[in-house]
């Protein structure tokens, strides 16, 4: 009788490729219909909270600072959710062709949505709304859109949703550069067309504003709250102790809301100028305090938000994956052959792994 007990313990193989392909895309498609969902929460809840104001006939604030805090609390989750909308799906390993088309529709359809929500709860007509609110939701997303895509191909990280089975994650291609020139082309095309007799203002670059901080704030939080897939190469390298992950996590929500804060507390002094005038008074100095409290506020808000969207796609599976922890093998530290599918680092392929060596 043989003993095969020195035997190198073959790869752990998954039941059936189209079992493992089915699990992926069903990851893929929870992950984002949760982030569709979320967006659609926060834009009815939005309207709802206009649409109670408005039929309750709340008088003015006093204080600038309370207007601050309440428009916050019926726009700053419906922002940071269309930022996830936008921002997470151009970070997966898909081709952009699906990605961009997803982006688009999820937009377009909740864009409506929020139209036909403010006529229902505020009596707004949805043509006089999307025709303000168009021009600078489309400077707000492609802003995102381009941080998205740039991150992702500068730092050669991707999300990818759960799966046991997958290849190496690719590189930039010529294709994937020609189909980001078709799709910006077609996109500023369209732009061009149905903008032709709108004039850009103040608005639009204050949205381009914030859509550069709502994708640094974004990037901050993937980073922290959904895992990393792949094994670094250097197997010299220490593991993280609890101490020093909880100051990376503690550090990056700190960059994250004072990002947030500093771009609330901006447009506040932008929309009420008087608060900056030299030399400031007892009052105005007292105010100010008010709106940096008030931008705390927000950035909490948009932080939760951010939060819930990343949360549930991590719930979902899904991790980070960086193309530069691999080899021409597979995965990182793997010992697969380049004829053989790579595998995945995904928890619960290492842990059979692990358990048939173990047997």
């Amino acid at each position: 009788m043989t003993d095969n007990s020195d035997a190198t313990p073959k790869p752990h193989a998954p039941d059936s490729l189209l079992g493992v392909r089915l699990l992926d895309w069903r990851s893929l498609a929870f992950g984002l219909l949760g982030m569709v969902a979320w967006l659609g929460v926060c834009v009815v809840w939005g309207a709802a909270v206009l649409g109670f104001l408005s039929s309750n006939s709340v008088p003015q604030p006093s204080s600038h600072a309370l207007l601050i805090a309440i428009v916050g609390v019926m726009c700053t989750p419906m922002i940071a959710a269309f930022g996830l909308a936008v921002f997470v799906p151009l970070l997966l390993f898909q081709r952009l062709a699906f990605t961009a088309v997803f982006v688009a529709g999820t937009v377009i359809v909740n864009l409506l949505l929020m139209a036909i929500a403010l006529s229902l709860f505020d009596a707004v007509p949805s043509s006089r709304f999307i025709k303000d609110i168009t021009p600078l939701l489309f400077g707000f997303c492609v802003t995102l859109s381009v941080f998205a895509t740039a991150s992702q191909w500068i730092t050669s990280k991707s999300l990818r949703p759960q799966m046991k089975v997958a290849s190496a994650p690719r590189h930039v291609s010529i294709r994937d550069l020609m189909g980001l020139m078709f799709a910006t082309a077609l996109i500023f095309g369209i732009a061009r067309f149905a903008f032709r007799e709108v004039s850009v203002g103040a608005d639009f670059y204050i949205a381009i504003g914030f859509g550069i901080a709502t994708a640094v704030i974004i990037s901050t939080m993937v980073k922290t709250i959904i895992p990393f897939n792949a094994i670094p190469i250097d197997g010299n390298r220490k593991p993280a102790t609890r101490s020093g992950r909880n100051f990376r996590i503690a550090l990056h929500l700190l960059a994250a809301g004072t990002v947030a804060a500093a771009t609330t507390f901006a447009w506040a002094l932008w929309i009420e100028v008087r608060f900056v005038l030299w030399p400031l008074r007892w009052n105005q100095v007292v105010e100010m305090a008010a709106l940096a409290a008030a931008s705390v506020f927000n950035a909490a808000l948009m932080l939760a938000s951010v939060s819930v969207g990343l949360f549930w796609i991590r719930r979902c599976g899904w991790t980070i994956q960086s193309s530069r922890q691999t080899t021409a093998r597979g995965e990182a530290g793997s010992s697969v052959e380049p004829s053989v599918v790579a595998y995945a680092e995904t928890d619960s392929a290492r842990s059979t792994a692990e358990t048939d060596k173990s047997a």
